[in-house]
């Protein structure tokens, strides 16, 4: 019976290895140019989030754990717990990024406050908070690493950081109460496009103004 049993639980350990690896080739994807951005409300605490590196190398889970996973292997690079240490507390996450090579990850935790993460040596190497983090309902990279962009749907802004310091920089205006709307990167520029209440928009970022600050630049499209 304990051979039978021993045997089974191999069996089952194989068919989850064969089933994770199979979602990593599934899942592997070229780099997109346009990417369509819907609402996500989380609704609990026992959340699962999955991300990618930009060539698809590696998957990110976390499930109250950090799984670092290699797409072309199927095997698991590491693990750890987020709150191992004593440097900071990271409530239930709220919004994952995964930086685009898959060194880093960003995470928003419930109580507002984005940190930054080394995935090889799973430290955190920099938080801040700030009163409009909390609201973030979606966080990506732009797919140069150059930026990172913290997206608000009840109010349909976006924030912008810098990256590596999550410096915020300036926040985009993408037509009020909209759940939706599209970006791609081009040429080292951020585009969304978005409906108005008078017609469609697109917002360019970064656009440098006189004084060499980086901003929002809004046309209309006709």
């Amino acid at each position: 019976m304990n051979m039978l049993r021993t045997n089974f639980g191999s069996a089952i350990r194989l068919i989850l290895a064969v089933c994770l690896f199979t979602g990593c080739v599934n899942n592997s994807k070229d780099q997109v140019i346009v990417n369509a951005i819907t609402a996500y409300m989380p609704d609990s605490v026992d959340r699962t989030f999955v991300g990618f590196s930009n060539d698809s190398s590696l998957k990110i889970v976390y499930d109250s754990i950090l799984h670092i996973w290699n797409c072309k292997t199927g095997t698991l690079i590491r693990e750890f717990d987020l709150n191992s240490t004593d440097s900071i507390f990271v409530s239930g996450i709220r919004c994952l990024a995964v930086y685009p090579k898959g060194r880093f990850i960003v995470i928003i935790d419930d109580e507002g406050m984005m940190s930054a993460w080394d995935v090889r040596k799973g430290t955190c190497i920099r938080f801040i908070t700030d009163n409009f983090i909390w609201r973030c309902n979606y966080l990506e990279f732009s797919n140069d690493g150059r930026f990172l962009m913290s997206i608000d749907y009840r109010e349909a802004t976006v924030d912008m950081y810098g990256w590596p310091g999550l410096n915020y920089i300036a926040t985009g205006s993408m037509g009020r109460y909209r759940n939706s709307f599209n970006w791609e990167n081009r040429n080292g520029k951020l585009i969304f496009y978005y409906e108005g209440y008078d017609g469609n928009y697109k917002t360019v970022f970064p656009v440098k103004t006189s004084s060499g600050q980086l901003r929002f630049k809004t046309y209309r499209i006709k």
